[in-house]
């Protein structure tokens, strides 16, 4: 009889914000088998930050924006003015994110949030 591996579910919470450089996403913690009522607690008592939905940051963690965009729209791809500041071409950061998605993707939460978004055909 093998004898299943039980691990304190908040421990591995814990490797999954370390493995991740504070930052906690639910799919991560659900794909590790932690439920979500577990998950609510675990947040609650750590103090984490709701960044946005299913992405939450640690307290002791740096908050990098554009990481968080990325994680938000993974299909995003940073463009114009974004792209140059993560090229080092540019020493200013840019005031307001820019990315490109490809036609078809709807990109009202990213414009709601104050970010300039680009479409460009799937064909290109």
């Amino acid at each position: 009889m093998k004898v299943k591996d039980v691990k304190d579910p908040y421990k591995k919470l814990d490797e999954l914000v370390e493995k991740n450089n504070g930052i906690l996403k639910t799919g991560d913690a659900l794909a590790e088998g932690i439920s979500k009522p577990v998950l609510g607690k675990y947040l609650k008592l750590r103090e984490f930050e709701r960044m946005e939905h299913g992405i939450y940051l640690s307290p002791d963690a740096w908050m990098d924006e554009m990481y968080i965009l990325h994680l938000r729209s993974a299909q995003a791809v940073f463009s114009h003015d974004s792209a140059l500041y993560l090229h080092d071409m540019t020493l200013r950061v840019p005031l307001k994110h820019t990315v490109t998605l490809m036609t078809g993707y709807n990109p009202s939460r990213l414009t709601a949030d104050g970010i300039k978004v680009y479409t460009v055909k799937k064909e290109l």
